[in-house]
Parts: structure tokens; C-alpha cells; sequence
């Protein structure tokens, strides 16, 4: 039978105190994660919340390729908005005639076409 691991609680103070030492280059998040037998990702964490170095900025790298093919399908994107902003036009205009049909004639031809 397993023994139940026991669960660590660590104060503020300590990871603070880690985190410096991280900070500094004294030690590594591997190294305090297997010294004080805590996850890797709970030392980064750690770092994150209590860090004092600035993070990074992300920078993305991508080939000529992917920005070239990103490019044409916004393009694309752009047209089909612009072909269906038409067509909404389009339908507005020939619902309103409708509508003028059926109130100068008095014929509903919307009716008479829909009709099975």
C-alpha cells in the first residue's frame, strides 16, 4: 500500500527567497524544483509571480511563405465581405420592391411565386 505524499505548503518569504536566487543566476528552476521536491511548473510560477525581471516580448518568426499566404487570405476575407455587403444590397432593394408592388398593385407576387 501507497503512503499518502504529503502535502508542502511553502510561505511567501521562502519563494520570494527562490526566486531571487533563481533571479540571480545562484540557482535553477530544476534545481529548486528537485532540491525542495516541488513541480518544475510550480517554481515557474513562482518566478512568474514574484519575479522582478522583465519578461521578454514574444517575437514571432515566420517564413516569407506563411506572411505571403496570411496576406492573400485576408485579401480574400476582404472581398467576400465586400461581395456579400453587395448582395445584402441587393436584397434590401428587391424586398422594398416587392413591398412597393404590393402596395401601388395590389398584387402580392412574392405570394404567387412561393406558392406549391
Amino acid at each position: 500500500m501507497r503512503a499518502k505524499k504529503q502535502r508542502k505548503v511553502f510561505s511567501e518569504s521562502f519563494k520570494k527567497a527562490k526566486v531571487a536566487m533563481i533571479e540571480s543566476g545562484r540557482a535553477t528552476t530544476s534545481a529548486i524544483s528537485q532540491q525542495f521536491d516541488v513541480s518544475y511548473s510550480a517554481v515557474y510560477n513562482w518566478v512568474k509571480k514574484y519575479g522582478k525581471l522583465q519578461k521578454p516580448d514574444r517575437l514571432v518568426i515566420e517564413t516569407d511563405s506563411d506572411y505571403l499566404k496570411l496576406v492573400e487570405v485576408k485579401k480574400e476575407k476582404e472581398n467576400l465581405e465586400r461581395l456579400v455587403g453587395k448582395q445584402q444590397i441587393k436584397l434590401d432593394y428587391y424586398e422594398e420592391l416587392l413591398e412597393q408592388i404590393k402596395e401601388v398593385y395590389g398584387h402580392d407576387i412574392e405570394k404567387q411565386f412561393l406558392k406549391k
